[in-house]
């Protein structure tokens, strides 16, 4: 008899990060489990898309993806800007099975505030440098040295093709809501209750997601893989839990 092979779940890293910043989580996924941690590109060593945009990051991951996955049915989680990339690929080109969107929004910049802030993050960045800037973030963040911390740190220190100034861009320029209805997968929208930028993204998105639920993580700020490993990894068995059905 030929063994049924791992379900596979697919986690996309947010901006300004690679696929270290999974370090802290991966020991505590389900072992069942095949996980495929990839580089967007732009991100790690891999060249910037041609255009700064989800869009073109998900056109360019999407054949990828398909081969990795080897045309079985999958799991995709996205995080942060991951989970933009996220959102464009299971609405068209690589619809996956289940879909996880944390701590992410479908319109970053939806009311003139968050365009500002938004605008700022990216020129702040392009004034002091991305080490300067990345910096700020670690110390705000408390991201140490030791263990998955230094993993996280690497990742996020690591001078990405896709700078923190077009990450901004892009980030300002995605809006997901027109994606979101076309999602048919059931849906969770894992958000961290510590990070004030997007409180109720999760709702406002669920409300658009033909099949959705939400779930905060209460003690998570943005980098929740990090900041709540073992909440974060109990979230995912539970919503992949029957998944896929037994034959």
């Amino acid at each position: 008899m030929t063994p049924t092979p791992a379900p596979t779940l697919v986690l996309l890293h947010g901006g300004g990060t690679d696929h270290r910043c999974w370090a802290p989580l991966l020991p505590h996924l389900p072992r069942r489990l095949r996980v495929l941690t990839p580089d967007m590109p732009g991100h790690g060593d891999r060249p910037a898309p041609r255009r700064s945009t989800a869009e073109c990051v998900a056109e360019t991951l999407a054949p990828e993806l398909r081969d990795a996955v080897g045309g079985a049915p999958f799991a995709l989680l996205g995080h942060s800007f991951g989970g933009m990339v996220a959102m464009v690929l299971a609405a068209g080109p690589l619809p996956p099975a289940r879909l996880i969107l944390a701590d992410t929004f479908s319109k970053p910049a939806d009311t003139p505030v968050n365009w500002l802030r938004i605008v700022a993050m990216g020129a702040g960045a392009a004034a002091v440098g991305h080490e300067r800037a990345t910096r700020v973030v670690l110390r705000d963040w408390d991201i140490g040295t030791e263990g998955a911390d230094a993993q996280v740190r690497a990742s996020m220190l690591h001078e990405h093709a896709m700078t923190l100034p077009r990450l901004m861009r892009a980030v300002r320029r995605f809006d997901g809501r027109p994606y979101l209805p076309r999602i048919a997968c059931p849906t969770l929208c894992l958000m961290a209750g510590g990070n004030p930028a997007t409180d109720g993204a999760g709702e406002r998105m669920a409300r658009r997601l033909p099949d959705a639920r939400v779930e905060v993580m209460p003690r998570a700020g943005h980098m929740q893989m990090r900041d709540d490993p073992v909440g974060m990894a109990a979230a995912i068995a539970r919503f992949l839990d029957g998944w896929p059905a037994a034959r």
